[in-house]
């Protein structure tokens, strides 16, 4: 940006969809707006219990989706695929369908 003379010390975050390339940046999206599309690259993030099954999770019907939705994320990668899970605090389990899959 500095060779194109912009003025990089008074950007602001609304200039900088200016200078993305949409086929280059990083995009954010739900599991449920995956569905579809293929990566290069995927990172599922905060892959816990809680999130991922949600918490208000109570029927069988709505684990079968959560996992339908989880397999959905991970079949998006291409190439790469990392799934993280915050394990900062005791209470912080991974996403049981994270060994489900194979992938602990």
């Amino acid at each position: 940006m500095a060779r194109n003379d912009v003025d990089v010390e008074n950007l602001q975050i609304a200039n900088l969809g200016l200078f993305a390339n949409p086929d280059n940046a990083l995009k954010l999206i739900t599991l449920h707006n995956s569905t579809g599309r293929e990566f290069e690259a995927v990172a599922i993030i905060h892959a816990n219990e809680g999130n991922i099954p949600h918490f208000a999770a109570n029927t069988q019907s709505e684990f079968d989706e959560a996992r339908r939705l989880f397999y959905v994320g991970i079949t998006r990668a291409k190439r790469h695929l990392m799934v993280f899970s915050d394990q900062t605090h005791y209470r912080n389990v991974p996403s049981r369908f994270i060994g489900g899959a194979g992938l602990a």
